[in-house]
């Protein structure tokens, strides 16, 4: 039996897998009636989408809790090496953006971001907008540094739940 499927799970780390099971098809029906969406063309993709990226949302920090519990890696370096990779794809990704049609003007306003006109922007921004920008990543640093202490000091399964209500509550407000 491969090392990945060594962990014993007991009957109430179970139960929180089908509460974050049920409360994600709960939200996913809720959104789809609040926001009518089966009313639209593409909504069988939409819901599907919305279902593949919950299930790898719970694979990604799987996997977090594997990378930390059989490569002894760290919290703290999982974190650096997420901020890492993704800091590149990032600016990668906003480049292509901006030089393909996703990044122009249209009707005044943009379909995509594009990154020329971001550093165009940031002259008309406020100080107080320009100190949350810097500060964002960070914060959202020290989030991802809770979460994976969470999951190395207890289990996954410690995380699910409170990723899960979170998540609910936000996109309710967005909504």
């Amino acid at each position: 039996m491969p090392k990945y499927f060594s962990d014993v799970y007991y009957k109430h780390q179970n139960i929180s897998i089908i509460i974050f099971i049920l409360i994600e098809i709960i939200k996913i029906i809720f959104f789809i009636i609040k926001d009518k969406e089966y009313e639209k063309e593409n909504f069988i993709i939409i819901t599907i989408l919305r279902v593949i990226y919950s299930s790898l949302s719970a694979f990604y920090y799987l996997y977090i809790k594997d990378l930390m519990k059989y490569k002894y890696i760290s919290p703290y370096k999982c974190n650096f090496m997420i901020g890492l990779i993704n800091f590149p794809l990032f600016i990668i990704i906003m480049l292509i953006i901006s030089f393909t049609p996703l990044g122009k003007k249209e009707n005044e306003e943009y379909i995509c971001d594009n990154i020329f006109e971001l550093f165009q922007d940031i002259a008309k921004l406020k100080i107080v907008y320009i100190i949350l920008l810097i500060l964002l990543p960070f914060i959202y640093g020290l989030l991802l540094i809770d979460i994976n202490k969470t999951i190395y000091d207890f289990t996954v399964y410690h995380i699910f739940i409170p990723l899960l209500v979170t998540t609910f509550i936000k996109e309710i407000i967005q909504h």
